[in-house]
């Protein structure tokens, strides 16, 4: 398996994610690219891209993240490539 992602810090959230989605959830590598994306900030802030449910926001939330929802596909959140 190759997989790439563009981008500066956010490049190793991305391609955690993307792993994270296969291995731990079962995804096909399809599906992995696919899934709605994070992306953690300093400051306990956390970007969201808006196809995660609303109970996971409202849980975040709850937990005493700043989150900032994004659009539902965010270039903020990476782009992933996998082969």
């Amino acid at each position: 398996m190759v997989l790439g992602s563009p981008g500066a810090d956010g490049q190793t959230q991305t391609l955690m994610q993307v792993l994270a989605n296969l291995i731990d959830f079962g995804a096909d590598i399809q599906g992995a690219v696919e899934s709605p994306r994070w992306r953690s900030n300093p400051g306990n802030h956390l970007h969201i891209e808006g196809r995660f449910p609303a109970e996971v926001i409202r849980g975040l939330k709850g937990r005493g993240h700043k989150v900032e929802v994004l659009p539902e596909w965010s270039s903020i959140c990476g782009g992933a490539l996998g082969l």
